[in-house]
């Protein structure tokens, strides 16, 4: 083929590709600004890897995250590195495609240009989605929560949070006390607790004003009080415990002992069997039932 035909028949499509962005979001009544943060979420890398050269002739390359179209139907991106900013692409060739692609891959997740500047910018790096989502910091070093789209789904209010499990989430509030939120941001657990951790099989470990552990269920209920030194996670359906003597033994997830206490140190079981030490630093493998299976 002829090379300037085939650049002429590349620039009618890169043209068409412009006026079907231009059409497709101008008509689209969720919003004209489709917007992937590139730093947080990973899940979405793909939709963010799309590279297109800049003409100053140094051969750079952009991450687009996002194309729009402003007021005066004119198409603006928003790239990785600048992502605090809207603009019109004048300065790219060969862009269009690509674009068009990228709209129309994405549209559902097409919104208004308020919903789009509320998300940018966050001050952290990445963010690591559970439960569909993520916690995110602002400016004033408050947290709260974005979903896989970047819409802020619960504000910015809490001094610390932690990640979703089990449907509700860990948060502390100005008095450093923590305590549990679901995922429309609701408070279903008041913040009174020194720590917690997260919620599994319906329990958290929750530590009081003494440095105590307990387990409460996800109603706020203790299940077991806080009267140990410390205790694990429940590991194959045992929790690793302390006692107020510094012995070390295993419960059940409803607080009742299954090992006693008479180890000098202990690990969480892992196949069947859990290493412990005696008051004479000998190491020796338990089964569940507490029986000495062999010396390590």
């Amino acid at each position: 083929m002829d090379p300037k035909k085939y650049l002429k028949q590349y620039a009618a499509l890169e043209e068409a590709a412009k006026s079907e962005i231009i059409q497709i979001l101008s008509e689209n009544p969720t919003g004209r600004y489709i917007y992937f943060d590139c730093r947080f979420d990973d899940e979405n890398e793909a939709y963010c890897a799309s590279q297109f050269p800049v003409m100053d002739g140094n051969e750079e390359v952009i991450k687009i995250c996002g194309v729009g179209l402003n007021d005066d139907n004119h198409i603006v991106i928003i790239t990785e590195d600048d992502e605090e900013k809207w603009f019109e692409p004048d300065e790219f060739t060969h862009a269009y495609l690509d674009m068009y692609e990228f709209v129309v891959d994405n549209l559902d997740y097409a919104k208004s240009s308020d919903c789009c500047d509320s998300e940018l910018p966050f001050d952290e790096n990445s963010v690591e989605f559970h439960d569909g989502l993520a916690a995110i910091e602002n400016e004033d070093g408050k947290w709260g929560y974005i979903d896989k789209t970047g819409q802020v789904v619960i504000p910015c209010q809490w001094e610390e949070t932690e990640y979703f499990s089990d449907g509700f989430a860990s948060v502390k509030d100005k008095d450093d006390k923590w305590g549990f939120i679901d995922k429309t941001g609701q408070v279903v657990i008041p913040c009174k607790w020194e720590n917690v951790s997260e919620f599994k099989e319906g329990q958290a470990i929750v530590v009081n004003s003494n440095e105590m552990f307990g387990i409460i269920d996800k109603n706020g209920k203790m299940v077991c009080p806080c009267k140990w030194n410390y205790m694990s996670n429940i590991v194959e359906g045992l929790m690793l415990v302390e006692d107020a003597n510094c012995k070390w033994g295993y419960i059940d997830k409803t607080g009742q002992v299954v090992i006693p206490c008479q180890w000098e140190d202990a690990y969480d079981f892992s196949h069947g069997l859990a290493v412990v030490k005696d008051s004479k630093g000998k190491m020796f493998k338990i089964d569940k039932t507490g029986k000495v299976v062999k010396e390590v």
